[in-house]
């Protein structure tokens, strides 16, 4: 056999096992292909989920499925859930979701009807969405916004130490414990915003600090607390009496409840702050009071002994010689800081028991007669009987809201009118009736300010003295007619700010406020050819300024800078009560608007004790501050973050 025809020979056993596994390769790689036909199938359909009564299950696509309609459900969530899930429910089911599932819409497939479907997940702030499901598709769309960060520390008044352990709580039911170091966090939902923080420690006194009013992530300022103190309370009197603890507040004409009540002619309340406080005696009559003034230092016990001296005082209202029958008298005893209301009789008279005298203030009112409170104040001496006799003025302010251009009356029209006084003044509201009359009586003495206002229409004032021997003043005031001008109040990326304060200002004066809805608008009356001064105080911090003339939007800047001002003394000593003016790129930010900032975002306008002026979540830009108008000022250009000042005052 030549070369050229040499030919190998092949075993049969061989060729068959080769055949063999060659088919057994391409039918493993066949069954792989379909199992990932199938998963990847099966994955498109994971979203796809059927929902009756509590089960959730990948949807039977059969005819059974035609009583149920369809939502769809497409939830944004800003940053990774990582293990943690998207919860969806409703009162009769719940899903959970992850990362991958929500990175495609998800629809469910529910029985017909009615639902309240809530997204919730941890972190998030809450998302409750109406639906009605039937013949056609619904949809929720939702991006689930991080929920804010209120941190903070607590430390020793005395040491300066951090307490670790401290159980911190909310008016909202908001929870936390500080750590080693005396740290915390806790994350409110903005749309049910706490007033109060509670902090508690083992022996220390329960504190209890205003939570900012920006809705957003702040840092508290360190909270400190004292060694507990505690108020023994002895009164004599065989009597059933109830026993409150109240804390006197600077400024307030009322003191504020801080322990409930409770019957008992004993009580200690341990583990209080040092402070200043009333300890309220109350009997089953309205004027059976006694409020005994303690002041607490750090760790001190004080025992309070209470000789209760009861009297009569005797009431008669009388206007123009006439008694005033079935009148209200509110009576406000300063000293012991509490009040109590009462009602005369048919013959203008009343007489009640009383347990303590003092600087004694009466207020009155009888509707419809009398469309204004009058005031008495009398000191009044405890232990002997006395008689009041309480004569209402017949002195009044009477008039008429007309149309400045075509002289009609103005039905329906608010008015305001503030009587400047020794005690901060009088202010009193009444609405004109049918035909744009109105009546204040009986009124004070003094120099008045008259506001009115009314759909349709600017806001107008008037100004006037009323002295003796007045006893009428007739007042028309005029309304120019106005056109609403719409404003828009965004963030800088275009999306509409609800809730914003926005206070508009026709010069130096105020002219109106109002708030936005939920598309960021609001329409301020305005007259023809006229501008005016608009401020806009955003519940989440920021605030914004524009001259308005006609329909505009104004975008607020991102409140990134936090400014503190430091006031103090040349010896570095802090100062407090320092309400400093303040302007914003040159321009002198209103009183009303700081007081807007103070209400709705916590800001610290004026000097605490600890001689700082806080201004949290502002927006970047040039601030000046100076203690007087014409003082030199201090000029800062805030940026990102957080900007220091100190303002030194001498002697």
């Amino acid at each position: 056999m030549g070369r050229g025809s040499f030919a190998p020979t092949r075993h049969p056993l061989r060729m068959t096992r080769s055949f063999t596994l060659m088919r057994h390769w391409i039918e493993m790689r066949a069954s792989l292909l379909i199992a990932a036909i199938v998963l990847a199938s099966s994955a498109a359909r994971a979203d796809l989920l059927c929902i009756a009564g509590e089960d959730c299950r990948p949807c039977d696509t059969s005819a059974a499925c035609e009583r149920y309609g369809t939502l769809e459900l497409r939830i944004a969530v800003p940053k990774p859930l990582n293990r943690d899930r998207v919860r969806v429910s409703a009162a009769s089911w719940k899903i959970e979701l992850s990362d991958r599932q929500l990175r495609t819409p998800v629809t469910l497939r529910l029985a017909r009807g009615t639902y309240d479907v809530a997204i919730d997940a941890p972190h998030y702030a809450h998302v409750g969405s109406h639906v009605v499901i039937g013949n056609t598709p619904e949809c929720i769309v939702a991006t689930l916004k991080r929920l804010p960060i209120l941190s903070g520390i607590v430390v020793s008044r005395a040491s300066r130490q951090p307490i670790g352990g401290a159980v911190i709580t909310t008016d909202t039911k908001d929870l936390a414990i500080s750590d080693a170091d005396g740290r915390f966090a806790i994350e409110p939902d903005p749309e049910s915003w706490p007033v109060k923080i509670n902090v508690s420690a083992a022996g220390h006194a329960d504190t209890t600090v205003t939570a900012p009013r920006s809705r957003v992530s702040a840092a508290l300022e360190e909270i400190r607390m004292s060694v507990g103190g505690s108020i023994a309370v002895e009164v004599a009197t065989d009597n059933p009496v109830e026993l409150e603890l109240r804390k006197r507040i600077e400024g307030r004409r009322m003191s504020v409840p801080m322990r409930a009540a409770q019957k008992a002619a004993k009580r200690t309340f341990e583990g209080i702050e040092p402070g200043s406080y009333t300890v309220l005696v109350s009997g089953a009559e309205p004027c059976q009071r006694y409020g005994a003034r303690v002041e607490l230092g750090e760790g001190e016990t004080k025992l309070v002994s209470i000789q209760l001296e009861p009297f009569r005082l005797r009431l008669r209202t009388e206007l123009a010689g006439e008694p005033l029958a079935k009148a209200s008298v509110l009576l406000q005893n300063d000293d012991g800081q509490w009040e109590a209301r009462l009602e005369t009789d048919e013959s203008g008279d009343a007489s009640v028991e009383m347990w303590q005298g003092g600087h004694v203030s009466a207020w009155i009112g009888a509707k419809p007669i009398l469309t204004a409170p009058h005031v008495e104040k009398r000191t009044i001496s405890g232990g002997r009987d006395v008689d009041w006799f309480l004569d209402v003025p017949v002195r009044e302010i009477v008039g008429t809201v007309i149309d400045a251009a075509s002289g009609a009356e103005v039905p329906g029209a608010a008015l305001s009118l503030h009587i400047s006084g020794e005690d901060g003044g009088l202010a009193v509201r009444m609405k004109a009736d049918e035909h744009g009359h109105f009546r204040f009586s009986p009124v004070p003495y003094g120099e008045h300010r008259l506001k009115a206002a009314a759909q349709d229409f600017a806001i107008a004032e008037t100004t006037y003295s009323f002295a003796e021997p007045e006893q009428t003043r007739n007042v028309t005031i005029a309304l120019e007619p106005a056109a609403r001008v719409r404003l828009v109040v965004t963030d800088v990326r275009g999306a509409p700010i609800a809730g914003a304060r926005v206070l508009h200002f026709r010069g130096p004066s105020m002219s109106g406020m109002g708030t936005t809805d939920a598309a960021g608008t609001i329409e301020i009356p305005m007259t023809k050819d006229e501008t005016r001064d608009v401020y806009v105080v955003p519940r989440d911090g920021s605030f914004g300024f524009m001259q308005l003339r006609s329909a505009a939007s104004m975008a607020i800047a991102d409140g990134t800078s936090r400014i503190v001002i430091r006031t103090e003394t040349q010896s570095h000593e802090p100062l407090a009560n320092v309400a400093p003016v303040i302007r914003y790129n040159t321009r002198v930010i209103p009183l009303e608007v700081l007081q807007a900032l103070e209400m709705i975002q916590g800001a610290r306008v004026r000097s605490g004790s600890d001689g700082r002026i806080v201004l949290d979540h502002m927006p970047p830009g040039a601030y000046e501050f100076s203690p007087a108008a014409l003082d030199p000022p201090v000029r800062m250009v805030a940026t990102h973050g957080e900007t220091v000042a100190v303002l030194t005052f001498t002697r």
